[in-house]
């Protein structure tokens, strides 16, 4: 039984390595920098977002700024993706970043009177994993160097941000 088992395991691995060893084509690698660009700026206006409610009195998160990013959201996904509407869709995708970002607003200001250094870490956390799988997409030139880089260091990277030492 234990040799059948062997047997499958290592049928199974193959299996995988295989599925996984072709090169990644420049048109996927191409999108995939094109993603993680629209995630980390998607990020960044999340951040601005919070920032608007927790530093000024200009708006502050309510049901509007949720019922806002619900509509934005919807005009996205209502929207044909075309060469013309790029930019229109991208800058919808900030736009309902933002306000999602300013929703959160009353989230944070709790999580600010429990502990503020949550919300460095949480961001810090966020920022440095979307930039470990930006890094691993652009230079990685295989598919399973692209998975084995971003994993590995998104992790070792996260441990040390996270103060956890193994």
């Amino acid at each position: 039984m234990s040799k059948t088992m062997l047997n499958t395991l290592s049928s199974f691995y193959n299996t995988l390595d295989q599925k996984m060893s072709y090169m990644i084509e420049k048109p996927v690698q191409t999108h995939l920098r094109r993603v993680y660009f629209s995630l980390s700026a998607s990020l960044l206006a999340a951040a601005a977002g919070a920032y608007v409610h927790l530093f000024t009195d200009f708006i502050s998160g309510s049901v509007w700024s949720v019922l806002g990013s619900l509509v934005l959201l919807i005009t996205i996904n209502a929207t044909v993706h075309t060469r013309e509407n790029e930019l229109y869709r991208f800058l919808a995708l900030m736009a309902f970043s933002a306000l999602s970002g300013l929703s959160t607003g009353p989230l944070l200001d709790f999580v600010i009177s429990v502990n503020a250094s949550l919300i460095v870490t949480a961001f810090m956390v966020t920022a440095v994993l979307f930039g470990c799988f930006t890094l691993a997409a652009l230079i990685a030139p295989d598919r399973k160097y692209l998975y084995l880089i971003g994993k590995n260091v998104a992790w070792h990277v996260e441990c040390n941000v996270l103060g956890v030492h193994v």
